[in-house]
């Protein structure tokens, strides 16, 4: 399994990332739900179906791919709330010339596979706090600031009396000990909206990155580190071919044998920079006389 990064999105305003998180954490709830009661009925009806081979296997691999499918859908919605590039992560696949059933069980070998069924459990607590969050300081600080617009809309001789925050059936002046006139609940709703509107970038801001670092812990964080080792396998696999083409180089000298020795001796070589028949440019091709990773053709022997 590797992954390929696509290119990073760019910084936006502060709005602009409030109505991301806000999209992130209202989506992230329905999501969540629906993940959380595939997972657990497709774990448990596998499991309860092992017995029965033919069924319990494939339903436990077809529930797989719905965990693989909601991790996919997952890393597509991080990119723009952690502001990184998105993570293509290419899980292994059976040999082509493998039998069904080494098919059949090549999910059960990878283990990003397991990572996205354990996300799609573990995130449904968090995503329920979220959601729970923003729609509670969304409404408040709505609700707050346009307190004065329908106010005249409740009815205010009834008891109890119905208002924006109750506290033991009281509305909330009366139950600070103020007096319960139009002016002082517009006063005291307005403010309680407003200092909900200010905290509200910064409470959703906390709480989409909570959900989501959770999320790329899991669904790239193995990915990264797997794509970084087979990168650096590729380079290493790169750099011996390279030293191979160049050790059969037409115009590679071999190494002096004595300190007295002129090395490399003169030989005809391609002119530097220019290509070399070994796929280096003659200025740093091992076997080069202009190389400069060389040491100079001639020096004089250590008394």
């Amino acid at each position: 399994m590797t992954a390929v990064a696509a290119t990073a999105p760019a910084r936006r305003r502060w709005f602009g990332q409030l109505g991301v998180d806000t999209a992130y954490l209202l989506a992230g709830f329905p999501l969540g739900v629906v993940a959380f009661v595939l997972i657990v009925t497709g774990l448990s009806a596998g499991m309860g179906l092992l017995a029965a081979f033919l069924v319990g296997i494939p339903v436990l691999v077809g529930t797989l791919f719905v965990a693989r499918g909601f991790a996919e859908i997952e890393r597509a919605r991080l990119a723009p709330v952690l502001r990184r590039p998105r993570v293509a992560v290419r899980y292994r696949r059976a040999r082509p010339d493998a039998g069904w059933v080494r098919r059949l069980f090549a999910p059960f070998g990878e283990g990003q596979y397991w990572l996205d069924a354990l996300h799609a459990l573990l995130r449904f607590p968090i995503t329920i706090l979220g959601f729970v969050v923003t729609v509670t300081w969304w409404s408040t600080a709505l609700g707050g600031l346009s307190y004065g617009l329908w106010d005249w809309a409740l009815p205010h001789d009834i008891n109890p009396e119905p208002g924006l925050i109750m506290i033991n059936d009281h509305g909330l002046p009366e139950a600070l000990g103020i007096q319960n006139t139009t002016t002082n609940r517009i006063l005291i709703y307005v403010a309680i909206g407003a200092l909900f509107a200010i905290t509200l970038p910064f409470v959703l801001r906390i709480f989409a990155l909570l959900e989501a670092w959770v999320a790329y812990g899991m669904l790239n964080g193995v990915a990264g580190l797997r794509s970084q080792v087979a990168g650096l396998a590729e380079d290493r696999a790169v750099a011996r071919a390279q030293t191979a083409a160049c050790a059969r180089c037409p115009g590679a000298s071999p190494r002096r044998s004595s300190p007295t020795e002129v090395w490399p001796p003169p030989s005809p070589h391609s002119p530097r920079g220019r290509p070399c028949r070994c796929g280096w440019r003659s200025s740093i091709c091992p076997g080069s006389p202009t190389s400069p990773s060389r040491p100079p053709t001639s020096r004089s022997p250590r008394r």
